[in-house]
C-alpha cells in the first residue's frame, strides 16, 4: 500500500511535478507572501523570488498572483534560468517593452 492509501490521500504529496493543491503553508511561506505584498503597496519596483528547488517559491508565486489578480501591477516570472545581472536585464527590458510599445529606442534609456 502507498502513502496515498495509507493515510487517505487522493494524491501522492511527494510527487515531482508540482501540485498548487497540495501547497501547505509555512512561517516562511507567510512572511514571505507578507514581504511581496508590502514591496508591491509601497511601489517598490523589482522583487527577486530566489531559493532551493522543491521550497515553494512557484507556490508562493502562484498564491501571491491569485491575491492580487485584479490590481494594477505586472508579475514577470521567469523560471528555470540562470541569467547573468545584464541578461536578466535585457529580458525585463524585452516584458517591459511588450507591454508598452515604445516610440523609439532611446525611450527606456
Amino acid at each position: 500500500m502507498g502513502v496515498e492509501g495509507q493515510f487517505g490521500l487522493t494524491k501522492d504529496p511527494f510527487a515531482s511535478v508540482y501540485l498548487p493543491s497540495a501547497f501547505m503553508s509555512t512561517e516562511a511561506h507567510a512572511k514571505a507572501l507578507a514581504h511581496l505584498r508590502y514591496g508591491q503597496k509601497k511601489g517598490q519596483g523589482i522583487v527577486v523570488i530566489t531559493g532551493d528547488p522543491g521550497v515553494g517559491k512557484s507556490a508562493l508565486l502562484d498564491r501571491y498572483m491569485a491575491k492580487c489578480q485584479n490590481e494594477d501591477h505586472h508579475i514577470f516570472r521567469f523560471k528555470g534560468q540562470t541569467l547573468t545581472p545584464g541578461a536578466l536585464e535585457e529580458l525585463i527590458l524585452k516584458k517591459l517593452q511588450s507591454l508598452m510599445p515604445l516610440k523609439a529606442d532611446h525611450d527606456l534609456v
